[in-house]
Protein backbone atom coordinates (compact mmCIF):
# COMPACT_ATOMS: atom_id res chain seq x y z
CA UNK A 1 0.00 0.00 0.00
CA UNK A 2 2.85 2.09 -0.61
CA UNK A 3 1.89 4.06 -3.55
CA UNK A 4 -0.06 6.76 -4.22
CA UNK A 5 -2.50 5.42 -6.48
CA UNK A 6 -3.34 2.20 -3.88
CA UNK A 7 -6.21 3.09 -1.49
CA UNK A 8 -6.49 0.42 1.33
CA UNK A 9 -10.04 -0.53 1.14
CA UNK A 10 -10.22 -3.44 4.02
CA UNK A 11 -11.09 -3.28 7.19
CA UNK A 12 -7.93 -2.89 10.55
CA UNK A 13 -7.67 -5.73 12.55
CA UNK A 14 -9.47 -3.55 15.17
CA UNK A 15 -12.51 -3.12 13.52
CA UNK A 16 -12.17 -6.87 11.97
CA UNK A 17 -12.31 -8.26 15.55
CA UNK A 18 -14.66 -5.69 16.88
CA UNK A 19 -16.93 -6.14 13.95
CA UNK A 20 -16.55 -10.32 14.58
CA UNK A 21 -17.30 -10.00 18.55
CA UNK A 22 -20.78 -7.82 17.53
CA UNK A 23 -21.95 -10.57 15.43
CA UNK A 24 -20.62 -13.17 17.91
CA UNK A 25 -19.12 -14.62 15.24
CA UNK A 26 -15.74 -16.07 17.17
CA UNK A 27 -12.92 -17.76 14.91
CA UNK A 28 -13.67 -21.07 16.78
CA UNK A 29 -17.47 -20.78 16.22
CA UNK A 30 -16.98 -20.03 12.25
CA UNK A 31 -14.73 -22.86 12.53
CA UNK A 32 -17.46 -25.16 13.50
CA UNK A 33 -19.84 -23.91 11.09
CA UNK A 34 -17.38 -24.46 8.67
CA UNK A 35 -16.46 -27.58 9.71
CA UNK A 36 -20.20 -28.85 9.62
CA UNK A 37 -20.51 -27.18 6.24
CA UNK A 38 -17.54 -29.40 5.16
CA UNK A 39 -18.64 -32.71 6.04
CA UNK A 40 -22.16 -31.94 4.63
CA UNK A 41 -20.84 -31.72 1.47
CA UNK A 42 -18.79 -34.76 2.03
CA UNK A 43 -21.82 -36.70 2.05
CA UNK A 44 -23.46 -35.50 -0.59
CA UNK A 45 -19.99 -36.00 -2.27
CA UNK A 46 -20.39 -39.57 -1.13
CA UNK A 47 -24.00 -40.56 -1.83
CA UNK A 48 -23.22 -39.34 -5.54
CA UNK A 49 -19.92 -41.50 -5.39
CA UNK A 50 -17.11 -38.62 -5.40
CA UNK A 51 -14.52 -38.79 -3.10
CA UNK A 52 -11.89 -35.76 -3.09
CA UNK A 53 -9.17 -38.72 -1.10
CA UNK A 54 -9.54 -41.58 -4.37
CA UNK A 55 -9.77 -38.63 -7.25
CA UNK A 56 -6.14 -37.11 -5.76
CA UNK A 57 -4.36 -40.27 -5.61
CA UNK A 58 -5.07 -40.90 -8.55
CA UNK A 59 -4.08 -37.33 -9.91
CA UNK A 60 -0.81 -38.22 -8.08
CA UNK A 61 -0.47 -41.53 -9.71
CA UNK A 62 -0.82 -40.12 -12.91
CA UNK A 63 1.49 -39.82 -15.92
CA UNK A 64 0.32 -36.23 -15.96
CA UNK A 65 -0.22 -35.51 -12.60
CA UNK A 66 0.21 -31.51 -12.50
CA UNK A 67 -2.90 -31.79 -14.59
CA UNK A 68 -4.92 -34.08 -12.93
CA UNK A 69 -4.02 -32.11 -9.73
CA UNK A 70 -5.07 -28.81 -11.31
CA UNK A 71 -8.73 -30.56 -12.52
CA UNK A 72 -9.12 -31.92 -9.05
CA UNK A 73 -8.63 -28.65 -7.64
CA UNK A 74 -10.87 -26.62 -9.98
CA UNK A 75 -13.26 -29.25 -9.14
CA UNK A 76 -13.23 -27.82 -5.48
CA UNK A 77 -12.91 -24.45 -6.03
CA UNK A 78 -16.12 -24.69 -7.92
CA UNK A 79 -17.46 -25.87 -4.97
CA UNK A 80 -16.11 -23.45 -2.54
CA UNK A 81 -19.32 -21.22 -2.51
CA UNK A 82 -21.35 -23.74 -0.44
CA UNK A 83 -18.69 -23.80 1.70
CA UNK A 84 -18.98 -19.76 2.39
CA UNK A 85 -22.48 -20.66 3.26
CA UNK A 86 -21.14 -21.69 6.88
CA UNK A 87 -19.60 -18.21 7.08
CA UNK A 88 -22.61 -16.18 7.96
CA UNK A 89 -26.36 -16.41 7.90
CA UNK A 90 -28.87 -14.56 6.33
CA UNK A 91 -27.15 -11.45 7.92
CA UNK A 92 -24.25 -12.61 6.13
CA UNK A 93 -20.61 -12.29 7.70
CA UNK A 94 -17.76 -9.71 9.13
CA UNK A 95 -14.83 -11.63 6.87
CA UNK A 96 -17.38 -10.84 3.67
CA UNK A 97 -20.33 -8.64 3.78
CA UNK A 98 -18.63 -6.32 6.54
CA UNK A 99 -14.88 -6.34 4.88
CA UNK A 100 -16.94 -5.55 1.42
CA UNK A 101 -19.29 -2.94 3.08
CA UNK A 102 -15.97 -1.25 4.09
CA UNK A 103 -14.55 -1.73 0.17
CA UNK A 104 -17.30 -0.45 -1.44
CA UNK A 105 -17.89 2.77 1.26
CA UNK A 106 -13.81 3.78 -0.15
CA UNK A 107 -15.32 3.43 -3.65
CA UNK A 108 -17.32 5.66 -3.19
CA UNK A 109 -15.50 8.02 -1.21
CA UNK A 110 -12.79 7.54 -4.64
CA UNK A 111 -15.75 8.56 -6.89
CA UNK A 112 -17.22 11.53 -5.20
CA UNK A 113 -13.67 12.96 -5.51
CA UNK A 114 -13.83 12.52 -8.97
CA UNK A 115 -11.75 9.60 -9.46
CA UNK A 116 -13.24 7.38 -12.82
CA UNK A 117 -10.53 4.78 -13.33
CA UNK A 118 -10.71 2.76 -10.24
CA UNK A 119 -10.20 -0.89 -9.78
CA UNK A 120 -11.26 -3.11 -6.82
CA UNK A 121 -9.36 -6.12 -5.58
CA UNK A 122 -10.86 -8.94 -3.60
CA UNK A 123 -10.79 -12.36 -3.55
CA UNK A 124 -13.65 -14.52 -5.51
CA UNK A 125 -15.38 -15.32 -2.15
CA UNK A 126 -16.17 -11.67 -2.14
CA UNK A 127 -17.66 -11.39 -5.70
CA UNK A 128 -20.92 -12.56 -5.19
CA UNK A 129 -22.07 -9.64 -2.70
CA UNK A 130 -19.89 -7.11 -4.41
CA UNK A 131 -21.64 -7.93 -7.53
CA UNK A 132 -25.07 -7.77 -5.81
CA UNK A 133 -24.08 -4.21 -4.09
CA UNK A 134 -22.58 -2.01 -6.74
CA UNK A 135 -25.99 -3.38 -8.69
CA UNK A 136 -28.20 -1.81 -5.70
CA UNK A 137 -25.95 0.93 -3.96
CA UNK A 138 -24.37 1.97 -7.19
CA UNK A 139 -26.83 0.99 -9.87
CA UNK A 140 -24.05 -0.64 -12.00
CA UNK A 141 -25.00 -2.81 -14.67
CA UNK A 142 -22.95 -5.87 -15.91
CA UNK A 143 -22.32 -5.10 -19.77
CA UNK A 144 -19.32 -7.10 -20.80
CA UNK A 145 -17.69 -10.41 -18.68
CA UNK A 146 -14.31 -11.44 -19.79
CA UNK A 147 -12.98 -14.74 -18.40
CA UNK A 148 -9.18 -15.30 -18.83
CA UNK A 149 -7.78 -18.71 -18.49
CA UNK A 150 -5.75 -19.48 -15.32
CA UNK A 151 -4.90 -23.11 -16.56
CA UNK A 152 -4.99 -24.88 -19.84
CA UNK A 153 -6.40 -28.39 -18.60
CA UNK A 154 -6.40 -30.01 -22.22
CA UNK A 155 -4.13 -32.58 -23.00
Amino acid sequence: YTRANVIHADMIPKQLFQSMEDRDEGFLKMYFRMLGQSIAMQSQQTAAGESLEVDLLKAMMADDRERQMKIVMAEQMSKVEGMLDGLGGEQGSTLIDERNRIALEVLDRELKAGKRNVAVFYGAAHLSDMDERLKRDFGLKLIAKEWLDAWDLKR
